[in-house]
């Protein structure tokens, strides 16, 4: 909000962000942009194995709509209670894994 999203010094009437990416970052972007089809099909592909995977626990995913055109960038689920996700969260770290 500090770039975006306002009228004058303190009035912000929405949610808006600062993303300038440096010339390195935008050549990185061309190069990809040929490829985001393929990548979010594979992206697509690894989710579905984690469905696969994972179908024995009970685990709650975000429902999206058919509106929804999804990138598959993250797995998001959602836990029953805050101790549960925090155990969860530990055995993942313990495995050098960070979510």
């Amino acid at each position: 909000m500090a770039n975006f999203e306002h009228d004058g010094l303190k009035h912000y009437w929405g949610l808006g962000i600062n993303s300038k990416n440096s010339e390195l970052h935008t050549a990185m972007g061309l190069c990809m942009l040929p490829k985001v089809k393929e990548l979010i099909q594979y992206r697509k592909e690894l989710s579905e194995l984690y469905n696969q995977f994972l179908l024995g626990y009970s685990l709650t995913r975000p429902i999206t709509g058919p509106e929804t055109s999804y990138n598959y960038a993250y797995y998001p689920v959602l836990f029953s209670d805050e101790k549960t996700l925090a155990s969860v969260i530990l055995a993942l770290n313990e495995q050098h894994i960070f979510p």
